[in-house]
């Protein structure tokens, strides 16, 4: 089975450690049985407040930033569905974030660095359940 991926624009604050989808990032509608009752919450705010918009078959847009304490919480909000870790990022390599030095994530001088990246449904946890 193929999976649909998101494309993803973030910007991660290595001070505060916030992780932030950017506005023009594509990400699935579908939403898996895996994803908690609060992000499914979250999703259907982000769609009644025009945060996030229809693009095309089965793709939302990100129309406005979307704030999030853990990468972990913005992949799974991208997906759809639970993402343990941060191999569900890869960047345009497809390199996993998780295995990038820091350095190629955030920059010593900059508090924010915007990464594209993407992240795969195939990476995450579809079969448990909520």
């Amino acid at each position: 089975m193929h999976r649909k991926k998101s494309i993803v624009f973030m910007a991660y604050n290595s001070k505060t450690k916030q992780t932030t989808i950017l506005p023009g990032s594509l990400i699935v509608e579908n939403l898996g049985k895996a994803l908690n009752p609060r992000m499914v919450e979250t999703r259907e705010e982000a769609l009644k407040s025009g945060a996030i918009a229809p693009h095309s078959k089965g793709i939302l847009e990100v129309k406005e930033p979307i704030r999030f304490n853990l990468p972990r919480s913005a992949a799974s909000f991208a997906a759809g569905t639970l993402v343990k870790d941060l191999s569900a990022w890869k960047n345009r390599k497809g390199v996993a974030l998780k295995d990038s030095s820091p350095k190629n994530i955030t920059t010593a001088g900059a508090a924010r660095e915007t990464i594209p990246a993407e992240v795969s449904q195939s990476a995450t946890e579809e079969s448990s359940t909520s």
